[in-house]
């Protein structure tokens, strides 16, 4: 019974692992706010002591997340005891006319001063402004929650090295990395090479021209791409002499000021360059200019999808057709219902790891099986989606029969006699809703609670023990209506009866087109995402 032939799971659909769509064709394994270690659940508050590792990369990665955040801010200053021609050529390069003049003016004031200085004090002072400017070439940035973050993160490097050892452990289709850039141009100008250095055996070359398509995640397989800002070229940027200068030499800020002032953090062209295929374009409108470029992605919070949607349904779905998109939640505390993003085309609906919730659980069945890439199933991803009728049915009744459990694991410490006090009972839940095609049909909703999403739960008896037996006690849904079988979900779950709040024991989360029916086991994952012993022997069927 315990043999993989007797999971309540279907193997991925042979629509879902077709790879040879344009990228915008296909649902993404994202992960939101990455460095957030997956332990650290949604009740426990973020604090000086919130653990922040690179083994959070890694442990996204294993379980076949395409798509992850990094925030870079300034990092420590380490000394050198050189300066790299190279580097410094590279710098002035990059700078703005008015930058470069400031650069030269402070270089020839320098030198002119430490010429005609005749007392050692000044001599001295000189010397350490010089050995200043030096450090700027060895910048070591870092990773954290965001700017203004007083939570220790981890060196930048050190998060490339993860990326590049486990990126294609689980799967060799591409994986999208996004470059949130909270640094100064200095600490841009590391960011490019430990890049370069780290992955450049996973990056694409650079272009001759921009692209007029978007490729298939099968011929981008083993590559990384670059989600960051795009800067203009030179001669299309105009500054004052005071903001040319400022993002160069500014001091440090703490506190809100700090925030806003990082949040518009300009990008140097050699980052900005690295963003080929995935060009992160500030989200304006869905008719900006940008918008007809095969390359741009938008990324909107899911509050700001909901207000998008409200205002044209029809043209983000048509949006979303041909261009990526990224959502990301706009609560730290929970994540958003990831099927409400995917029914108007989203293709990446970032989603926070360290919050276990059924947002993440409805995210790990889209992907369960996969390479953390799926086609987006029939009236969302073809060219004649909009006037397509999805196939939708009517769910007179979905019933689990379930039979007993196994090895559950307890929600606290116990041994054998204090086992017989914990008190499980199990839930059954549909997540699903009416195809886009429906509300564009009719108008969209008055407000989210007409929105027609259902989520129906029914519950079951409480037990004794580790081992219930429930007796083939029957857990069912009845009568809903317009539901399309791949963008539904039906989530199981085990609670421990106890005061004032239910403890959670575990959870399998399976998509409605990949049910097995008959006698099946359901295999429990833990508030970590992470499968456990526990087993529930269960019978689908009338």
């Amino acid at each position: 019974m315990k043999s993989p032939a007797a999971d309540i799971m279907k193997p991925p659909p042979v629509d879902d692992v077709d790879m040879e769509w344009p990228l915008s064709n296909y649902f993404v394994n994202s992960s939101h706010k990455t460095c957030l270690n997956g332990t650290q659940l949604s009740n426990a508050p973020l604090t000086e002591d919130t653990e922040f590792s690179t083994d959070a990369y890694k442990d996204a990665l294993l379980r076949g997340c395409r798509y992850l955040e990094i925030d870079i801010c300034d990092g420590d200053w380490v000394p050198s005891d050189e300066v790299n021609d190279e580097q410094e050529e590279l710098l002035t390069k990059e700078l703005t006319a008015m930058q470069r003049v400031w650069f030269n003016a402070l270089k020839k004031t320098l030198d002119k001063c430490e010429a005609m200085a005749t007392d050692q004090k000044f001599i001295h002072d000189i010397q350490q402004v010089r050995e200043s400017w030096k450090t700027v070439y060895k910048h070591e940035p870092r990773v954290q929650r965001g700017p203004g973050s007083t939570i220790n993160g981890f060196l930048f490097s050190d998060v490339c090295q993860t990326i590049k050892e486990h990126a294609f452990a689980a799967t060799d289709l591409p994986l999208i990395v996004s470059l949130d850039v909270h640094c100064e141009p200095p600490q841009q100008l590391a960011v490019v090479r430990i890049i370069n250095k780290a992955w450049s055996e996973f990056l694409l070359p650079a272009p001759t021209s921009d692209a007029t398509v978007l490729p298939s995640p099968d011929s981008l397989r083993k590559k990384i791409l670059i989600k960051v800002k795009q800067t203009p070229p030179e001669e299309d940027r105009t500054q004052t002499p005071d903001s040319s200068t400022s993002s160069l030499f500014k001091k440090k800020k703490t506190g809100k000021a700090e925030e806003q002032e990082d949040d518009s953090t300009p990008v140097i062209e050699p980052l900005s360059q690295l963003g080929i295929l995935t060009r992160d374009v500030p989200f304006r409108s869905l008719d900006q200019t940008e918008a007809a470029s095969p390359t741009h992605v938008f990324s909107l919070s899911d509050a700001a999808l909901s207000q998008t949607h409200a205002q044209n349904p029809a043209a983000l779905f048509r949006h979303n057709r041909h261009f990526l998109m990224q959502t990301y939640p706009s609560s730290p505390r929970s994540n958003p219902n990831p099927l409400t993003h995917w029914q108007k085309g989203v293709q990446a609906a970032a989603l926070q790891r360290h919050v276990c919730d059924p947002g993440l659980m409805i995210n790990d069945a889209m992907f369960a099986g996969t390479g953390g890439f799926v086609r987006k199933p029939d009236g969302v991803h073809d060219p004649d989606a909009l006037r397509y009728i999805p196939r939708h049915r009517m769910i007179q009744r979905l019933a689990v029969h379930v039979l007993g459990a196994q090895d559950l694991p307890a929600p606290f410490a116990v041994d054998d006699d204090s086992s017989r006090g914990i008190r499980p009972y199990a839930t059954l839940e549909l997540h699903a809703g009416p195809h886009l095609y429906e509300e564009m049909r009719r108008g969209p909703p008055a407000s989210p609670a007409s929105a027609g999403w259902t989520q129906t739960r029914s519950r079951s008896r409480t037990h004794q023990g580790l081992a219930p037996d429930f007796g083939g006690e029957t857990l069912d849904v009845l009568n809903v209506d317009g539901v399309v079988p791949e963008m539904a979900f039906v989530l199981f779950r085990v609670w421990h009866e106890e005061r004032p709040q239910d403890l959670p024991m575990g959870w399998a989360c399976v998509r409605l087109d990949r049910l097995r029916c008959g006698y099946r086991l359901l295999r429990l994952r833990d508030m970590q995402g992470r499968a456990n012993k526990g087993v529930v022997l269960v019978r689908l069927g009338a």
